[in-house]
């Protein structure tokens, strides 16, 4: 390998320690203003229809963002997984167990990925006249989301992450680093 190659082999590397130092830095830092609404995004539901860890640790986050008032509303986004059920519908009902009034959820069955959640909580934040917000997922996550939801026109946004992790985090950073790029690109 000539010296240019090891030279922009360090500078990859360096570029992609930087972002994942970014990434966590920013996922742990804790919602400081209220909100009007929080978004928790899907994920996987187990095929008897209960909650995965992962989605239950995404909810309990909001439910504890309700509950200290950093919230007044809460929309769940998913659509129906492989496993037959919509996430969406799933984590509402979850909601709802946990005492959540009814009134204060808000559903997006069609969320598809995280871009589609983004468009469509920007249409109930403008149906409902609501501008700051606060998005819950993994850790990894959040900055694509955030960037998604600043670019369909949502600019008051913090994030929250899920106290959950798993060795599959490893490969999912590693996979957030590509996609973050893809977002800040393609759309």
């Amino acid at each position: 390998m000539s010296n240019g190659g090891i030279k922009i082999g360090i500078l990859l590397c360096s570029w992609f320690i930087l972002h994942m130092l970014c990434i966590g830095y920013e996922a742990y830092t804790i919602p400081q203003q209220q909100a009007d609404v929080a978004v928790v995004l899907g994920n996987t539901v187990k095929k008897n229809g209960e909650v995965s860890k992962r989605l239950q640790a995404r909810l309990d986050r909001t439910i504890t963002l309700y509950q200290h008032a950093l919230c007044h509303a809460i929309i769940v986004s998913g659509a129906r997984g492989i496993e037959g059920h919509n996430e969406a519908l799933v984590m509402r009902n979850y909601l709802l167990e946990q005492n959540i009034p009814p009134k204060a959820i808000h559903t997006d069955t069609v969320g598809y990925n995280t871009m589609q959640t983004a468009q469509n909580t920007y249409a109930l934040m403008q149906q409902y006249r609501w501008e700051r917000v606060i998005v819950v997922s993994q850790f990894y996550h959040l900055s694509r989301c955030k960037l998604a939801f600043n670019k369909v026109g949502i600019k008051h946004i913090q994030s929250a992450c899920a106290y959950y992790l798993e060795w599959r985090d490893i490969y999912a950073l590693f996979r957030e680093f590509f996609a973050y790029y893809y977002y800040l690109y393609a759309y």
